[in-house]
């Protein structure tokens, strides 16, 4: 699954307001519910929270992918969310997380599901598009930059 698949412009908020790792995941789960608003969004918020109990999503660099599986759900959803200020995540480099991109998924969910967080965590290893979509000024652009880099990483490996 690509994530212009998964996500839309309506799944991506590129000015988050929370400043804390509970608002920010609160926050995250709300957008979520702006295209599937069947989802609860506590019920989200709870699952990812106690994802997050067991070990930080945070990989470092500025990025998280909070994630959790729940029976809330019966395919994959997500959101990307950027906050310009960065929040204490707690990640093991110590820096500011600014890129959020949350998955959550059907408790069956284990291939398709690890897919799209390896295929997260490789876009975002690369420092120059980390750059661009903190420099976002819309949810389109940050879409579009998304897709671009997607396509990047087919012609790479034909995935």
């Amino acid at each position: 699954m690509n994530l212009t698949e998964l996500l839309s412009e309506r799944l991506i908020a590129v000015d988050l307001k929370a400043t804390g790792k509970l608002a920010v995941i609160e926050e995250l789960a709300h957008v979520i519910t702006r295209v599937h608003d069947e989802i609860n969004p506590n019920a989200v918020a709870r699952a990812v929270l106690e994802r997050e109990r067991i070990s930080s999503t945070a990989l470092g660099h500025g990025v998280a992918i909070p994630h959790a599986k729940t029976s809330v759900v019966d395919s994959i959803v997500g959101c990307l969310g950027l906050s310009r200020e960065g929040i204490d995540f707690d990640a093991e480099d110590g820096r500011p997380t600014r890129i959020f991109f949350t998955l959550i998924a059907p408790e069956t969910s284990a291939g398709e599901h690890l897919k799209v967080l390896a295929r997260i965590a490789r876009l975002c290893q690369v420092q120059r598009f980390r750059e661009e979509l903190l420099a976002s000024e819309s949810a389109r652009v940050a879409y579009e930059l998304i897709g671009a880099e997607e396509e990047k990483l087919r012609g790479a490996d034909g995935s």
